[in-house]
């Protein structure tokens, strides 16, 4: 109640201005905290992340009527995320908008935020033209599950800062 009221003022107005009236959605306010906070201590080097999500333009759109929060048990949906505690996954998609803002402000620069399927493809390709003989350690069938658009390729994003 009153302590998720305090956490609004915070919210970009971008995101709090688009918003109907009795949306459900998850944030993680700490998530963003992390990330500040790891920018700035980051002296050269990239932050990547790698996570179910989307961009402030698409946070709306992209909620479900009830949120993002989902359940997960052998690799098949669960309705009640309430349910047996302990024997099951409990996800809900990242914001990037924020973390992406989270960073900019401590000084870095958004270098890419992408599909996993973007990422992978372009970096296994950059590897392999540098080491062509990393192409006999890759499993293909473990790439698939992860560029391809119906499985984990396109609902997964991949945002990468630097400085």
């Amino acid at each position: 109640g009153a302590a998720w009221r305090t956490l609004l003022p915070t919210w970009p107005s971008e995101l709090l201005d688009v918003l109907p009236n009795l949306y459900t959605t998850e944030l993680s306010p700490e998530a963003n905290v992390w990330w500040r906070a790891a920018a700035i201590r980051l002296a050269i080097g990239k932050l990547i992340a790698i996570d179910y999500g989307h961009s402030l333009k698409d946070w709306p759109a992209a909620n479900q009527p009830n949120g993002t929060v989902r359940g997960y048990r052998s690799q098949q949906i669960v309705d009640d995320v309430l349910l047996d505690p302990g024997k099951q996954d409990i996800t809900s998609h990242a914001n990037f908008g924020l973390a992406q803002r989270a960073g900019e402000v401590a000084g870095l620069q958004t270098e890419q935020f992408t599909s996993q399927e973007s990422f992978l493809n372009s970096t296994f390709v950059e590897m392999l033209q540098s080491a062509p003989e990393l192409a006999q350690l890759i499993n293909v069938r473990q790439l698939q599950t992860l560029t391809h658009p119906g499985h984990m390729g396109r609902p997964f994003r991949v945002l990468v800062q630097a400085r």
